[in-house]
Formats: structure tokens, C-alpha cells, sequence
């Protein structure tokens, strides 16, 4: 079975999808100038904010992607914009969602190991 490590916050996101045949890694950034309002630090409710934007844009990656259980991580507001626009906008793939966490800054390794940890557990839980 592939798992997928979604890290995301409000300006990038990284995708790791593991499957019996090794890591694939993917990144998302917002490109395009920004919004001069976002840069002004006003909202605009009548425009698609950047942030959203970004998240329409791992939404449709995620569409495509075979994995069926993931963990989010990330920090600040990303990850739980993110769910909240999941849920709102594509509640289909919002069911594939294990885990959201909050996390401090770790590397790249740091952040694998701890996804792979997850998803081990979660599988032994399932073999009760």
C-alpha cells in the first residue's frame, strides 16, 4: 500500500509519496507575481486569496496521486487552512486524511522518519 507526507504551509508545498518501490518526491510552490493586496497584508474577499491558490493547485496534484492514507504536516496556519479548504472544496479527498500535525522545523530526513514512523504504527494497528 503507498501512504503519502504532505508538508505544507501558506506559501509552498512538499509531497512524499512512499510505495513499496521507493520515495517520490514532489514540491509546489505559488508561482506568479502575488497579489498586491496579499502583499499589502489586506484581504480581499472577493478575490482568490495566494494562499488559496497554492492549495487549489496541491488539490489538483492530489487528485492524481494513488495514494489512499495520508499525514499532513506542517507549521502555522498552513496545515489547518489547508483541511479546512480540503474539506470545503474537495471532501472526496479529504476523506484520505489520517493525521494533520503541527510541527517545529525539521529537515527533509527528520520530517521521513517521522511520517514513517506514523504509517508503521498505523499499520500494526490495523493487523489487531
Amino acid at each position: 500500500m503507498s501512504s503519502l507526507i504532505l508538508f505544507i504551509n501558506t506559501q509552498e508545498a512538499r509531497l512524499y509519496h512512499l510505495d513499496p518501490n521507493g520515495l517520490t518526491t514532489q514540491k509546489i510552490f505559488l508561482k506568479g507575481p502575488k497579489h498586491p493586496v496579499e502583499t499589502a497584508a489586506k484581504n480581499h474577499p472577493i478575490h482568490e486569496t495566494d494562499e488559496e491558490r497554492l492549495y487549489h493547485t496541491v488539490c489538483h496534484k492530489l487528485e492524481k496521486v494513488s495514494a489512499q492514507e495520508w499525514l499532513i504536516l506542517g507549521s502555522g496556519p498552513g496545515p489547518d487552512h489547508f483541511m479546512n479548504h480540503l474539506k470545503k472544496h474537495h471532501p472526496k479527498l479529504s476523506h484520505r486524511v489520517l493525521s494533520v500535525q503541527k510541527i517545529p522545523f525539521l529537515t527533509e530526513a527528520q520530517m521521513l522518519d517521522r511520517g514513517r514512523a506514523f504509517f508503521r504504527q498505523i499499520h500494526v494497528f490495523q493487523s489487531l
